[in-house]
């Protein structure tokens, strides 16, 4: 390429299919703007908006060979790559709600009912559990918390989890292994009482 000359998107990815980590942030410096943008305005979330810029150029890298000029553009595969892994991360908050939600409907059968009837400081004390379990499990890395939400909270097998999510089973065991441990970490002192 002469001197001067900007490469064309086609190219930064043809650089990135050969192992080249400046095409790669070259992509990465003409669109991290706008994939940003629209992953924020999806999510409302400016902390999971980066992760999911993050989750983008990652999987561009790692799949900059598959692009098809004749499916589209540079910047439509990006978009898309961004809007589904928006989406899969409002999905994946929706589920982490309403299995929180289910496990305070739970809690609030004869648990509540026995905090209730203990005074008002068991009930503020279930109330800060559910608080710390909340945070605990928000603190996970994404892929851990989508783990673990699979496993516990929409009661999959790690098989199916590995189907589901399309990584490999000793992958999916890894994550949950390592997410429990870290919730036991975080938790583990609250819950000892």
């Amino acid at each position: 390429m002469p001197p001067g000359t900007a490469a064309t998107d086609e190219g930064l990815l043809a650089g990135m299919s050969a192992g080249d980590q400046d095409a790669l942030s070259s992509l990465y410096d003409r669109y991290r703007t706008v994939v940003f943008a629209l992953a924020l305005r999806i999510l409302r979330d400016r902390g999971e908006a980066e992760e999911v810029l993050a989750d983008v150029f990652h999987q561009a890298w790692r799949h900059a060979s598959s692009f098809d000029p004749r499916r589209g553009t540079v910047t439509g595969w990006l978009f898309n790559l961004c809007r589904s892994r928006s989406i899969d991360r409002l999905r994946a908050r929706g589920r982490r709600e309403a299995g929180l939600a289910r496990m305070s409907l739970a809690e609030g059968g004869p648990h509540e009912s026995a905090s209730v009837e203990k005074g008002p400081e068991a009930a503020a004390d279930l109330t800060d559990r559910r608080r710390l379990v909340g945070a605990a499990l928000g603190a996970l890395s994404p892929a851990q918390r989508q783990a673990i939400e699979l496993a516990y909270f929409e009661g999959l097998s790690h098989s199916e989890i590995a189907a589901r999510i399309r990584e490999p089973l000793g992958t999916v065991k890894t994550r949950i292994r390592q997410g429990l441990m870290t919730l036991r970490d975080s938790l583990g002192a609250q819950f000892e009482r």
